[in-house]
């Protein structure tokens, strides 16, 4: 996390170590019937084999065995992310592996603490660059493969760049940045930001702010992009606690609406329903004109695991008002694969992961129920210890499912084949307060 003593940011420093997000992603949908917990008919699966170990994850000399927090399919490539900007583990090298062999290819270093996940925008990769290594005024954005080679964009001065999307020919990033116009911005020395470049990332003005009106170095951000047909949503994270609405672009405009709408939360930080907080990075899709999230910390009371719906353009009485439904375990990431949505969930024990998906976003199919492996042993004591390792990221090319995994391996899993079946009783487990 941030580290407690303050500096003064000044050209050539290096920053502060951030804040580590949980990477506890989304899933599920909404359609004009009821939502259905996914079917475990035809769920069995073979056991897990192993695909990949992602040498600089796993052999990294600040922390060894750093789990795979994404994972991104680009043609014939897998590409993998790691890395802990709170321990500050980087340069970050972005690492591919053929799916027909498994080679792995170093495709890109990084010169930041982590590549937390990436963004598919055009048929091209994109990573933001969410803790560089250089002053905090200094201009700094994402690497990506967009023309053709893997490059780095120096975009525009940020703190930590969180996330970046694409409306058009229009870029988008989020973030937090240093106040650069007090008269302008406010009194606040930092500002949750997102950005904007209209020529292809050469140039970037801000296009929204907020702040908690705090002279002291906080976390006031914005974490989460996402972009439902021309529309843009963020909502703001403040060291203030206030709930912040939902802003939205359209069309070169702002709006904003309120979060609520009659549901009921528990846990912490639930501001963060479409932007995550710095507890709980839910992260969200759009799937048949609906936003899905999932996270530990968006569970319904008495209700275990589940995910999160929103009909993009139903919103009553003007507020993000989610329908709820359960799913095999708590949700840990979501990937589409053409017309099929896929979900990543774990037991709370750690030992069994999940593989779902949907067509419709409204029917969920169990299509693997995997036994974790166990990691590699350590010891603990006078005793040898092996634990399972736990699932992070999901990719799926067809009927493989690739899941990385703690430790810095990523396996691949054969799906069952859809069938139909009758929805499980939702499980009564309650969520977890990982906080990191």
């Amino acid at each position: 996390m941030r580290s407690a003593s303050k500096r003064t940011p000044t050209a050539g420093m290096s920053r502060t170590s951030a804040f580590k997000t949980v990477g506890l992603p989304a899933l599920v949908l909404i359609a004009c019937g009821a939502l259905l917990a996914p079917s475990a008919a035809h769920a069995d699966s073979a056991a897990p084999v192993l695909f990949a170990t992602d040498a600089p994850a796993h052999d990294n000399t600040i922390r060894p065995k750093m789990p795979i927090s994404d994972l991104a399919i680009v043609g014939d490539q897998l590409y993998a992310g790691y890395g802990d900007y709170g321990l500050n583990t980087g340069p970050t090298e972005i690492m591919s592996y053929a799916l027909g062999t498994g080679t792995a290819t170093d495709q890109f270093t990084l010169n930041g603490e982590a590549v937390d996940h990436f963004r598919i925008l055009d048929g091209a990769l994109y990573a933001p660059d969410i803790d560089p290594k250089l002053a905090w005024d200094a201009n700094v954005g994402y690497a990506t493969n967009a023309s053709g080679s893997w490059r780095y964009v120096f975009g525009a001065p940020f703190e930590h760049v969180f996330d970046i999307a694409k409306i058009g020919s229009t870029l988008f990033l989020s973030g937090q940045s240093l106040n650069p116009d007090k008269a302008k911005y406010g009194a606040a020395n930092e500002l949750a930001v997102i950005k904007k470049s209209t020529d292809g990332g050469a140039t970037w003005t801000i296009e929204k702010w907020r702040d908690s009106g705090s002279a002291a170095i906080g976390y006031d951000r914005y974490y989460q992009l996402t972009v439902a047909g021309d529309t843009l949503y963020a909502q703001a994270t403040l060291d203030s606690g206030i709930v912040q609405p939902v802003d939205t672009w359209r069309a070169g405009s702002w709006s904003t609406f309120a979060q609520g709408g009659g549901v009921s939360f528990t846990g912490q930080d639930v501001p963060g329903v479409l932007g995550g907080t710095r507890f709980d990075s839910a992260k969200t899709a759009v799937f048949n004109g609906n936003i899905i999230q999932a996270g530990s910390r968006f569970a319904l009371s008495g209700s275990g695991y589940g995910v999160w719906v929103q009909a993009q353009n139903a919103r009553p009485s003007g507020k993000y008002s989610p329908a709820y439904v359960p799913m095999p375990g708590r949700v840990v990431d979501l990937y589409q694969d053409g017309g099929v949505l896929y979900a990543l969930s774990q037991n709370s024990s750690g030992t069994t992961s999940y593989v779902s998906s949907t067509t419709d976003g409204a029917t969920w199919q169990t299509r693997a129920t995997v036994t974790n492996p166990l990691g590699e042993p350590f010891a603990h004591g006078t005793t040898t210890i092996q634990n399972p390792v736990g699932s992070y990221s999901l990719a799926v090319n067809g009927s493989d499912a690739y899941i990385g995994t703690s430790e810095s391996r990523i396996y691949r899993v054969s799906l069952d084949p859809a069938a139909a079946g009758s929805a499980p009783l939702p499980t009564t487990q309650p969520p977890g307060k990982n906080k990191k």
